[in-house]
């Protein structure tokens, strides 16, 4: 199966042109884009606190471990698209052929090291939450908070998402007693005048919130 496989590639190379015309550009491009999307899927594994942005699609935060995990998706299928359409290695000059193999061992380690910073990532993300807050002001611009919850331990990040926009830009945070999460649990207030709104999450007399105030200003 596999010599009747490799027999009817070489046939297509030989008849279509494919190796001389399209296949080098093909080889060099798809390899750009190949590891553009690794690098990408590792730059948004990385940690929260790397970060000061997160995006907002539709009123709904966009993880950035969904993120990595589909740009992975999107390398894998490529690298099987480049398995299946490129000229056999074993073909081409023997200099040649040794160049190829020792690019395709590095985008094999930058492959890995993606892998395993998405699984990290993934794993970070698992003690946030995302909570897009209500109402908006009224030019539209919105409150969003991350929240991090870890066994007693709880703190988060104040968002602002202005009007029109898709990226948050962070302007707060507080510290939260026994792992609490008011936001999530709707214990909040958000009121706001023009433009300028105030923000309050007290918690409870046992876990209180570190400040509990916030103003934000989306002028």
């Amino acid at each position: 199966m596999a010599g009747a496989w490799l027999a009817w590639r070489r046939r297509w190379y030989e008849t279509t042109g494919w190796a001389v015309g399209v296949e080098p550009i093909w080889r060099r491009w798809s390899g750009r884009v190949l590891v553009a999307l690794l690098l990408a899927s590792i730059l948004l594994s990385l940690p929260y606190d790397c970060r000061d942005h997160l995006l907002v699609l539709g009123g709904i935060v966009v993880r950035s471990s969904v993120l990595a995990g589909g740009a992975l998706v999107l390398a894998a299928a490529l690298g099987v698209a480049r398995a299946v359409v490129s000229e056999p290695i074993r073909r081409s000059p023997i200099a040649l052929r040794q160049k190829r193999c020792a690019r395709r061992m590095a985008t094999l380690v930058v492959a890995v090291g993606s892998c395993f910073l998405t699984v990290l990532g993934a794993l970070d993300d698992l003690v946030m939450t995302y909570v897009v807050l209500e109402p908006a002001s009224p030019q539209g611009c919105r409150v969003v908070v991350v929240e991090r919850s870890f066994l007693l331990l709880g703190s988060g990040d104040i968002h602002l998402l202005p009007s029109g926009r898709v990226v948050t830009n962070v302007v707060d945070g507080y510290q939260a007693e026994d792992g609490q999460q008011p936001f999530s649990r709707g214990r909040y207030s958000l009121v706001w005048t023009g433009e300028r709104g105030l923000l309050t999450a007290p918690g409870t007399s046992d876990a209180p919130v570190t400040p509990s105030t916030f103003t934000v200003d989306c002028g």
